[in-house]
């Protein structure tokens, strides 16, 4: 190998280059300066385009700018080996650095034919500014329109308020929305968004009688918005504090262009003083009933014949006012959008002079239009800043013969500063522009809406890198997009090394594919966002505990557009938890322990009791010793129950009453074939100290019955042990035998087992009742 490198960079077996050019001087410097100045531009030209690509990241294909700077490095490389080889003939490592040259420039050539369709399909920057133009064209046109709208709302509402007949409107559920001024008078109640049910009370609707109260299904906007076309149905409403009024209501349901319901109206008339002439004239009509006939018939002919034309004058009013209406209403929407258009239009001869100027920049700038036609006028009122520039580019692209706009500032006749986009249109003469025609835009919202959005993206910026969290944006496979400075100093990595990583390098293998379906579910949009904990490697190689807060950020159509990721430091929160954890494990194993020793010692006790009744010859006190032994055995089995469960706090109820039955049966030896035992056991947990008590009194209860309640030798015993409806735990032991005295008194009994059955109920904070009517049943309620 070592010759092999001997040989690479031996110099004796070839004569210098020099020796080609002889040696003369002026040839010998000429290439040295040309291949040195080669060389220095071709090393220049890689640090340029590496500047470039580092401030434009966002460039497509900056990568073949890499491979570009790569392959001109190599060119400016075999440039100043050609000047050390004309003194040193290591035409190996010559050769060797050329073909990588070579290999450099093929495999930049190989990309850039694949490269070359890609940049073709992307677009030109004229069609850049073309789908720009147009879309600002769009977003002014939908503003011209909404402002539109806007005032040709405002007039409806005005003329609605001013119209005498009252008008109230309800949407499709019921809830009124619309009340005008007339309504209000009539009823001098303020506004309420009331539903169906309401209507009648809150407003005091009745019949035309005035007594009987309307019901929903009677009212006329009710009967409209259920599709009824209501036709002049008289009502009365009586205001609390006011006079009753009569009214005629008219109505329909109204509805969208495509045909769905939006809600109902009704139109009512106050027709008070007409029902009082009405009732007036049939008290003359009383008053005058002796007449003849002919008489009240021709009065009566008379009177409707008056009705009828009172109804069609009152239709044909009614008629001229609806079509005066909608005149009004076309020629305001006209107006309102002849006026809010903020366009001015204009013409000028080729040397700037307006010939014409449309009215619309009196509104726009304040200027009268006899202003505009004098010289210089336009150039003296662009903003000085803007001065030069938009005079300098008015007159060198007018004399391109070309249309163009630009953009520039104008002051106001008040002051303000008003943004204008100029579109010219240059109409040609033989080799100079004739007229120049134009629209000049007022873009002040639209600039003042950009530097809101600038302001707004500072003051992002400044929230997203002073975070006291890391945060981050990631595509969808998991490339960091954007890092704040919180989660490097998390990790150990600069920004720019982290944005050439993914969230994927930074995960410990232990928990790569873990929580996958949930970040599933937040692209899919089943859930909002999702948090999990994982480990980090940082720089340094140390893991890091953090907790990721994960959601996304959604284009119009729903489908996810990229990663909000908010990293948090848990370590210190981990370390606590594991220390915790660690001091839980070792106070278990010191409670597991007390309760194994405790249960020994318990056992010991009943051991010993049982030596002790070896060497007692008398039956009662035998008979002590052995319920003494009994309950010992009853705690002790609540600790072997807790030394053996998971939980050592609480224990079975079912599994530890059925042990202490079982072993209460085999301390007195009784047959369980004659003497039968019955349980109905719910299953829940119980703490030591309710279980100890409880294995008590059924320890107490159950010795009773197996030594007094058989005198045959034959029964039934039965357990209890559940809930009830009140949240109490009822606890029942009772026997099918011969019972208790009728003259047995529970609260004054010489029985020690009672007496401890009555202490522990009451240490329970229970209840405790005997029942004899068939045999003998114990029956205890405490609180859960």
């Amino acid at each position: 190998m070592s010759e092999f490198f001997h040989n690479f960079l031996a110099t004796r077996q070839f004569i210098p280059h020099g020796h080609c050019y002889l040696w003369k001087p002026g040839l010998v410097w000429l290439h040295i300066l040309s291949d040195s100045l080669i060389a220095f531009a071709y090393y220049s030209i890689p640090v340029m385009l590496v500047y470039f690509v580092y401030k434009r990241r966002d460039l497509p294909f900056n990568w073949m700018f890499l491979m570009f700077g790569s392959f001109i490095i190599a060119c400016g490389t075999t440039h100043l080996m050609e000047i050390w080889t004309l003194w040193h003939p290591t035409y190996w490592l010559s050769g060797f650095l050329k073909a990588i040259t070579a290999f450099v420039s093929v495999g930049t050539a190989v990309e850039l034919v694949s490269l070359i369709p890609q940049a073709l399909a992307l677009p030109s920057p004229a069609q850049l500014e073309a789908a720009n133009i147009a879309l600002e064209k769009e977003i002014s046109d939908r503003k011209q329109v909404e402002a539109a709208l806007h005032k040709e709302q405002q007039f409806l509402k005005v003329l609605l308020e001013n119209i005498e007949a009252g008008i109230v409107a309800c949407d499709v559920q019921g809830i009124l929305t619309v009340f005008n001024q007339a309504f209000r008078e009539f009823q001098g109640l303020p506004e309420q968004p009331l539903s169906t049910e309401e209507w009648g009370q809150y407003y005091n609707l009745y019949l035309p009688d005035g007594k009987t109260p309307m019901q929903k299904e009677d009212i006329p906007l009710f009967r409209a918005l259920q599709g009824e076309c209501v036709s002049n149905v008289e009502m009365t409403m009586v205001p609390k504090h006011s006079t009753a009024r009569t009214l005629l209501a008219s109505g329909r349901a109204f509805f969208d262009p495509q045909g769905k319901k939006l809600g109902a109206v009704v139109v009512m008339h106050d027709i008070t003083q007409r029902k009082q002439a009405e009732v007036t004239l049939r008290q003359s009509e009383e008053k005058n009933r002796i007449l003849n006939a002919e008489l009240e018939r021709r009065v009566n002919q008379r009177t409707a014949a008056l009705m009828l034309a009172n109804q069609e004058l009152a239709n044909e009013i009614s008629d001229r006012k609806q079509a005066q209406k909608a005149l009004q209403q076309s020629e305001e929407r006209f107006r309102q959008l002849a006026e809010k258009v903020r366009v001015i239009p204009w013409e000028a001869d080729a040397c700037g002079k307006f010939t014409y100027v449309g009215p619309q920049t009196i509104e726009i700038l304040g200027y009268p239009l006899s202003d505009w036609y004098g010289d210089n006028f336009w150039v003296e009122h662009i903003h000085p800043e803007d001065r030069e520039y938009a005079l300098k580019y008015w007159l060198e692209n007018s004399a391109l013969l070309d249309n163009y706009e630009f953009e520039y500032r104008m002051l106001a006749a008040d002051g303000r500063t008003i943004w204008l986009y100029d579109i010219v249109n240059v109409v040609r003469g033989k080799d100079e522009p004739q007229l120049l025609r134009g629209f000049m835009i007022d873009i002040t919202e639209r600039k003042r809406v950009e530097e809101e959005l600038r302001q707004s993206e500072e003051r992002f910026r400044a929230t997203f890198n002073s975070a006291a969290v890391g945060i981050a944006h990631a595509s969808l496979d998991g490339k960091w997009l954007l890092v704040n400075q919180k989660l490097c100093n998390i990790v150990g990595y600069t920004q720019e090394e982290l944005l050439e990583k993914t969230a994927r390098n930074l995960i410990h293998p232990d928990g790569l594919y873990v929580d996958i379906e949930t970040v599933r579910q937040v692209i899919a949009n089943e859930i909002q966002a999702c948090s999990m904990e994982k480990r980090y490697i940082c720089k340094d190689g140390s893991p890091v505990w953090v907790n990721l807060t994960i959601s996304a950020v959604r284009k119009s159509s729903g489908e996810p557009k990229y990663f909000i990721v908010i990293i948090e430091d848990i370590s210190k929160r981990k370390q606590a938890e594991d220390q915790i954890k660690a001091s839980l494990k070792e106070k278990e194993v010191l409670l597991k322990e007390i309760h194994h020793r405790v249960k020994n010692n318990l056992q010991i006790i009943s051991s010993l009791l049982n030596l002790q009744s070896g060497y007692i010859e008398d039956p009662k006190i035998l008979e002590i010793l052995k319920a003494s032994e009994n309950r010992v055995i009853s705690m002790a089995l609540v600790h072997e129950q807790l030394y053996l469960s998971k939980d050592l706090a609480q224990i079975d109820s079912n599994t530890y009453i059925k042990d202490l039955a079982s072993n209460l049966f085999s301390s007195y030896n009784i047959n369980i074939d004659a003497v039968e035992l019955k349980v109905n056991l719910a299953q829940f947990l119980l703490s030591a100290d309710t279980a100890i008590t409880c294995g008590l009194i059924i320890n107490e209860l159950i010795s009773n019955a197996l030594k007094y309640a058989f005198p045959s030798g034959a029964g039934e015993i039965r357990i209890n042990f559940e809930p009830d409806k009140q949240g109490q735990i009822i606890l029942s032991i009772s026997d099918n035998g011969i019972g208790l005295p009728e003259e047995f008194d529970l609260q004054n009994t010489e029985s020690l087992g009672l007496q401890i059955v009555a202490a522990l109920t009451n240490q329970l904070q229970g209840e405790l009742e005997l029942h004899k009517t068939y045999g003998t049943e114990f029956r205890i309620k405490f609180p859960e």
